[in-house]
């Protein structure tokens, strides 16, 4: 098994950040402002200038209920860095089509880097009900909760969606979920009692970018099985959620650590606002060379406590990556990483697999089985039944590469079990 650090390229040209002029000040947004007793910090780079999580306690309103994770996200403004070997940027211009993009990724994502696209067109849309309704169809009124699907009915969309809220997460750091209106929701955005977001809301028309269809091979295997495989006549509810979704936050979130589940590769897209995403890696992967060593290395970094100073020893990497309105983000299989929001943002995205990354697919679901999926947020019980129909289409995608490698990958996939 290949070293993680194997295939890791120099510093000099992996992470170049675009340069701005002056600092963006983000402690405020269209005339509302945060907290004035949350402290203001300024981001790697000077670039940035935000404020930490805070939710004023009922009782002292001097007092912030999120001390620690603010405390948390302030040492990673302090000790993030912008450049690294594992992260890859990317200028839609310089490629003449989408599928020449699509490959540049594929062969990013190979070695387990995480790739930023920047100049790709976008439509925008903000945290606003009548904006979400239009360009979502999410109806304002509906009760959300956290069942995650959603169901039709004549004239009436009702879609059930998890709202994830930070001051509960203290509590049940697992189940951190309530029930509320998507309008409540949007209007909470003007709220600075309330930290909160939603995950996963299904797009009933596949918000998928054009590049997406050339990079994602388990929808080209589905696909090409129209008429070879039974199981390609009833795609289950699982693969479409899978396939595209929507994330809206309110600003001053902060996801922890994880990696996506099931060996996915996902793809998000900024739609507006503002997202800063920590690329985190144990150094100890440098020197790993097999699964065993590797789980020990994520185990034992993902098992620190999520404290004031939690995941920063010095025995990792945190790269920080800066995204706007129009950027995308590609992250390979088993990618840890954590998020803050530090405006009210919509995101779209959807997981895929590729050929190329294979072999970590593998490895990240090794790692989740051997774990009970305690490194991720998530499941999709449909990924199973996707990776069987991308082996039955190997013999159709032989244009894709060497076939008898992407077999043995395969066959690596479905028959290796955590040592």
């Amino acid at each position: 098994m290949l070293s993680f650090a194997e295939k890791a390229v120099g510093t000099s040209s992996a992470c170049k950040t675009p340069l701005s002029e002056g600092v963006v000040d983000l402690t405020s947004f269209d005339g509302f402002h945060y907290p004035s007793e949350s402290p203001t910090v300024t981001w790697p780079g000077d670039r940035f200038k935000t404020k930490l999580p805070f939710v004023p306690n009922p009782d002292y309103p001097t007092q912030n209920i999120l001390e620690a994770e603010a405390t948390h996200v302030e040492n990673l403004a302090k000790m993030a860095t912008l450049t690294s070997g594992w992260v890859k940027r990317l200028q839609y211009s310089h490629y003449s089509n989408d599928r020449e993009l699509a490959s540049a990724i594929a062969d990013e994502i190979k070695w387990g880097r995480t790739v930023v696209v920047s100049g790709y067109p976008y439509k925008p849309a903000t945290v606003d009900t009548d904006d979400l309704n239009l360009r979502f169809n999410f109806s304002p009124e509906n009760e959300s909760h956290v069942s995650g699907q959603y169901l039709i009915f004549p004239l009436l969309i009702f879609i059930f969606i998890t709202i994830l809220d930070a001051v509960k997460r203290l509590g049940n750091h697992t189940n951190p979920h309530i029930f509320m209106t998507l309008k409540e929701f949007c209007d909470g955005t003007w709220d600075n009692s309330k930290i909160q977001c939603m995950l996963d809301l299904p797009t009933l028309d596949g918000e998928v970018l054009p590049f997406v269809k050339f990079l994602d091979d388990r929808h080209t295997a589905y696909n090409r099985l129209h008429t070879h495989s039974i199981w390609r006549k009833h795609r289950s509810l699982d693969v479409q959620k899978a396939m595209s979704w929507v994330l809206i936050h309110q600003g001053l979130y902060h996801t922890y650590a994880h990696h996506n589940s099931d060996g996915y590769s996902i793809w998000m897209q900024v739609l507006s606002g503002y997202k800063f995403w920590v690329i985190l890696r144990p150094k100890s992967y440098d020197s790993d060379t097999n699964r065993n060593q590797l789980y020990d290395s994520a185990n034992l970094y993902m098992e620190q406590t999520p404290k004031k100073d939690g995941f920063y020893s010095q025995e990792s990497e945190r790269t920080l990556i800066y995204t706007g309105p129009g950027d995308i983000i590609v992250m390979a299989p088993g990618t840890f990483h954590k998020v803050f929001t530090p405006v009210p943002s919509v995101t779209i995205g959807g997981h895929l697999y590729s050929y190329n990354a294979l072999h970590l697919t593998e490895l990240s679901r090794s790692l989740d089985k051997k774990t009970n999926e305690k490194f991720t947020n998530t499941s999709h019980p449909s990924s199973t039944l996707t990776v069987a129909l991308m082996l039955a289409a190997l013999p159709l995608l032989k244009d894709k590469g060497t076939f008898f490698s992407m077999l043995y990958d395969f066959i690596n996939l479905f028959y290796s079990s955590p040592p």
